[in-house]
């Protein structure tokens, strides 16, 4: 018969054995997709930090831990001043701080009113450039890359830290791949039901110009999945992983308060969805160790909210360049 300590033992091999099987249909009940994986993946957390000697909280008799991970502090910490830079910096308003700057220096050059005047944001030239807000639209993009990805890359190597470790694989997302398409099929309904209301259709997509050409929404949805293969990376790759030994399962709930807090100021549904999207992807990177399957849903619902926006509006584009230059009156500061 099997002792306390045997049945123990037994217990913690079932989870271990859980993090390793492929998900089926049966799996997707609550419990068994949340709750069995949070305790597999507290019970994996457990055992790396004992094999390491650490402990993330005070013993039962309040003496402190032999040894305490302090990665997550450094990591959390580097991730606040990234977003704080993205916000201050990678938003419109840091390119209109930036082409003012160097408007001072080299306000007198052709050159230069060449360039803001094609970024929007000439004082000597009328008008703007005919790519202006798609430009706007790079510099956002470009920061989020930046701020998403090459950062934290860059912290992961001067750490010692290896990049592939934030959940690359595509092992676990071709096992896993139906549950994404699943996924994306049931937001897709939803999708299609908003993209009939005024909201909806003034805020997506957000590049207003993509009708125009097929150049325009290409280079737009381009932009659009580089910015969100950043945020995978970032929310459910370097977060996550920096965290799991330490925080175990409560590292999904930690990523999802700041993953939430950058959906503040879009349609208020989306916010509230944002809870259940942080989680249920975090649950899915953790369970798989791919950050692949949530690039995946990002990029095709991005995809699918902005052709459903455009059929409701203007269409789809009717050429391959743009015909005729763009009002760009609306974007006027």
């Amino acid at each position: 018969m099997e002792g306390p300590k045997e049945h123990e033992a037994s217990k913690e091999y079932r989870d271990l054995d859980l993090l390793d099987t492929p998900l089926r249909l049966r799996d997707l009940n609550p419990k068994r997709f949340f709750l069995d994986t949070f305790r597999a993946l507290d019970t994996s957390a457990a055992q790396e930090r004992l094999a390491a000697g650490q402990t993330s909280r005070p013993d039962h008799d309040g003496t402190q831990p032999d040894g305490v991970d302090l990665e997550p502090t450094y990591v959390y910490v580097f991730a606040i001043l990234l977003l704080i830079l993205m916000e201050y910096v990678g938003m419109p308003r840091g390119l209109r701080t930036a082409v003012r700057i160097i408007d001072s220096w080299l306000g007198d050059s052709l050159h230069w009113q060449s360039l803001s005047w094609h970024l929007g944001y000439s004082n000597t030239l009328p008008g703007r450039g005919p790519y202006a807000e798609l430009l706007l639209h790079s510099w956002w993009v470009f920061w989020r890359i930046v701020g998403f990805a090459c950062l934290p890359a860059i912290f992961l190597r001067v750490r010692g830290k290896s990049i592939g470790s934030c959940y690359l694989s595509l092992k676990g997302t071709w096992n896993h791949f139906w549950i994404y398409g699943l996924f994306f099929s049931v937001v897709a309904i939803f999708v299609f039901i908003a993209s009939d209301t005024p909201s909806f259709q003034a805020y997506y997509p957000f590049y207003r110009l993509a009708y125009r050409s097929w150049f325009d929404l290409l280079c737009w949805e381009l932009l659009y999945a580089l910015q969100f293969f950043s945020l995978e990376f970032f929310f459910r790759g370097f977060l996550l992983s920096s965290s799991q030994k330490s925080l175990g399962s409560h590292a999904i709930i930690v990523m999802t308060i700041p993953y939430v807090m950058i959906h503040f100021g879009k349609p208020w549904i989306e916010t509230v969805g944002a809870i259940a999207a942080g989680i249920t992807l975090g649950t899915l990177a953790m369970r798989t160790r791919s950050i692949w399957g949530g690039v995946f849903i990002h990029v095709s619902i991005a995809l699918c909210m902005d052709l459903a926006s455009l059929l409701q509006q203007q269409g789809l584009p009717q050429s391959l360049w743009p015909t005729a230059p763009p009002d760009y009156g609306w974007l006027m500061p």
